[in-house]
């Protein structure tokens, strides 16, 4: 699929499963509706590791402490 009007807005780093992970953010429009993307990635042991929280542009900061949260909590076995 590709996205209209995709546009960079940060990147950073948080800790996941102990490990340092970057974080992108982005936004952009499919099908007539604008979107936020948070990608957070991960490696270990040779395997990546790539969680994604989407959500509408209006309701993405009402959840995003929680998503931060999760990611910080996972971990491997």
């Amino acid at each position: 699929t590709e996205f209209d009007n995709y546009a960079f807005v940060e990147s950073g780093s948080v800790t996941m499963a102990g490990l340092p992970a970057p974080y992108y953010v982005y936004t952009a429009t499919i099908g007539g509706d604008d979107y936020k993307f948070l990608q957070a990635i991960v490696g270990s042991n040779g395997i990546f590791y790539n969680l994604t929280y989407t959500a509408t542009s209006e309701f993405y900061d009402a959840h995003i402490e929680e998503v931060m949260n999760i990611i910080e909590a996972f971990t491997f076995r």
